[in-house]
C-alpha cells in the first residue's frame, strides 16, 4: 500500500534559521527565487492556457524556495503548519481527487482543485508535534526521552496503532537505536 496523503501546501515561518545545507551552488552569494521555467511541459502539465505562459509568478509564494542564500549565508523557512490531503477510502495519494480528466477539447488535463477539498484535509502544527514528541514520545527500543540532538523520531512502519493525542506515539525508535 501507498501513502494517501500528500502536502496541499505549506504555511512557512515568517523568520529563517541558520542552516549548514547548500541551498545554491557554492559560488553564488545570492539566490532567493527559485526558477520554475524548467518544470513547465507545455498547456498538458499545468492547465496554462499557452506554453509561454509562466506557471510560477513572482507575486506567489510558491515562486520561492525555502531555501536561501543571502551573503554567502544559508537560511531556511521552515513551516508552521503543514496541510495535508488525504485521498478517499485510504487509497494512493491523487489517485481519485487528482486524477486526469478531459476538456472540451478532448486533451486529458491533470485535475488541480484536490488542494481545496477541505473535507479531506489533516492539518499539522509543527510545534504541537515537537512539544508531543518531547514530552510524551519514548524510544521504543531504551525508553529514552527525544532531545534536540537525539530525537525519537525512526519508524518502519506507516500502519502502527494510533494513540490519544495526550499519550506519546507508538513505535518510534532513536536512530542510533534502530
Amino acid at each position: 500500500m501507498h501513502d494517501p496523503l500528500t502536502v496541499a501546501f505549506e504555511i512557512r515561518r515568517p523568520w529563517p534559521q541558520r542552516t549548514q545545507f547548500r541551498g545554491a551552488p557554492a559560488n553564488v552569494r545570492w539566490r532567493i527565487r527559485l526558477h520554475h521555467e524548467h518544470w513547465h511541459d507545455g498547456p498538458d502539465f499545468c492547465g496554462c492556457p499557452s506554453p509561454d505562459h509562466n506557471p510560477f509568478p513572482w507575486w506567489r509564494p510558491r515562486s520561492y524556495s525555502s531555501f536561501w542564500r543571502l551573503a554567502g549565508r544559508d537560511y531556511y523557512w521552515p513551516p508552521i503548519v503543514t496541510v495535508w490531503h488525504r485521498e478517499p477510502r485510504g487509497r494512493d495519494g491523487l489517485t481519485v481527487c487528482g486524477g486526469w480528466r478531459e476538456d472540451r477539447h478532448s486533451r486529458k488535463r491533470r485535475r488541480t482543485g484536490w488542494h481545496w477539498h477541505i473535507h479531506h484535509w489533516r492539518i499539522q502544527i509543527v510545534a504541537f508535534q515537537q512539544l508531543r514528541r518531547r514530552l510524551l514520545t519514548r524510544c521504543e527500543v531504551c525508553g529514552g526521552k527525544s532531545v534536540k540532538g537525539n530525537q525519537v523520531n525512526v519508524s518502519h512502519s506507516w500502519d502502527r496503532p494510533k494513540a490519544p493525542w495526550w499519550r506519546g506515539e507508538t513505535g518510534l525508535a532513536h536512530m542510533n537505536c534502530r
